[in-house]
């Protein structure tokens, strides 16, 4: 299979869907396969795969491909590639729900700060997530600076720019060499 994505043959994964992605095929499989799709750009083919992995993942005990594929559709197939705010918050909101994961509140404060949505909802749920995130082995692969750079992106969304400042210089002061700050820092 990943021979066929790395010479981008869709038919080819067409042929390992088919024979492979059946009543026993477990949840990494379907994401795995609908991870090929996205990378080959065919999101309408990845979505319903990443939509199997979910329900799959329910009765393999998979939950860490329960996690990935809610985050992969609502961070980068609804956010990233459609531009529907509102379709990836709601499918990152329901992942929330259904895995009572606290990694879910940076992402719903990602969709918030890169499209200015539900800005206040992010707010809160950053900052609920700077002081849970240790709760999660996947909220504690997110670092604080990053959270204060969502932070200042959803106050400047909100055109107060001295809060919006006094978070890039929080994620400067964890992390000086922090791109996104330092590009935030320039713009204010």
């Amino acid at each position: 299979m990943s021979l066929a994505a790395e010479k981008k043959d869709k038919e080819a994964l067409q042929v390992f869907e088919k024979y492979f992605l059946n009543g026993k095929a477990n949840a990494s499989q379907f994401f795995n396969t609908a991870q090929f799709y996205y990378m080959l750009g065919d999101y309408g083919r990845a979505e319903p795969l990443y939509r199997k992995a979910i329900e799959r993942s329910r009765t393999t005990n998979q939950l860490d491909f329960r996690l990935m594929s809610y985050r992969t559709l609502g961070l980068r197939v609804y956010s990233d590639q459609e531009h529907n705010p509102a379709k990836a918050w709601a499918v990152l909101e329901q992942g929330m729900k259904d895995t009572y994961d606290v990694a879910y509140k940076f992402f719903l404060g990602t969709i918030a700060a890169r499209h200015g949505y539900r800005v206040d909802d992010g707010i809160r749920y950053l900052i609920e997530f700077e002081r849970e995130r240790s709760q999660s082995f996947f909220g504690s692969l997110y670092k604080v600076d990053a959270v204060y750079v969502l932070l200042a992106k959803c106050y400047l969304a909100k055109n107060d720019k001295a809060t919006a400042k006094t978070y890039v210089e929080k994620s400067l002061a964890l992390n000086p060499d922090n791109e996104d700050a330092k590009a935030l820092r320039a713009q204010l």
